[in-house]
């Protein structure tokens, strides 16, 4: 298994296109427990359900162990406080390569490819049926393209939360408090 592995390089980003070739299996995947990390590896043992493959056989609302490697794209442009994944719950598009059984008796293992872009977090919010039965890139560009807009409008949201408390503050701030403000900050803005 690939928790004794020794760590792989990261290849760049191929594209989309060849991502989904070189992958065995492109698959929507829900994290919903966290597992130990493997000594001497740079993946971690996720445990997962297959919601829907995208290229494989593998049936939805499977459940498996996955090895889950992070290689987002322009990892050097994300801050260092960002770099959080695989935190249950959580949606990703995945990018699996088989692992070579030590017997072939068991069913099929697969880890996350070393490749940037190989996962690929989406929106649990995104409603799967819009995208099912679409060619595999097809499927990826509008998920993405649905955690934007999903994420546009959360901020709107957060947004408006904020700018009600700052309202609610100011009005139950008593008056004095105001002035008070007031003369330290040098004047009302």
């Amino acid at each position: 298994m690939w928790q004794n592995a020794v760590a792989e390089p990261i290849d760049r980003f191929p594209g989309l296109s060849e991502l989904i070739k070189k992958a065995d299996v492109v698959a929507i995947v829900d994290v919903w427990e966290k597992a130990e990390k493997g000594t001497g590896s740079s993946y971690l043992t996720q445990y997962s359900t297959i919601v829907h493959c995208l290229k494989g056989d593998i049936p939805d609302w499977t459940e498996m162990r996955l090895g889950f490697r992070n290689t987002p794209i322009n990892m050097l442009e994300i801050p260092r406080e960002l770099q959080e994944y695989f935190i249950p719950p959580s949606r990703y598009v995945v990018f699996l390569g088989k692992i070579k059984n030590r017997s072939d008796d068991g069913p099929p293992q697969y880890k996350t490819l070393s490749t940037e872009g190989a996962i690929l977090e989406i929106s649990r919010l995104s409603h799967l049926s819009d995208f099912k039965g679409k060619p595999p890139e097809g499927a990826i560009i509008g998920l993405l393209q649905d955690v934007v807009r999903i994420r546009k409008e959360q901020l709107k949201i957060l947004e408006k939360q904020l700018s009600s408390v700052l309202d609610m503050q100011e009005k139950h701030t008593p008056n004095t408090e105001r002035k008070a403000r007031v003369a330290t900050d040098g004047g009302e803005k």
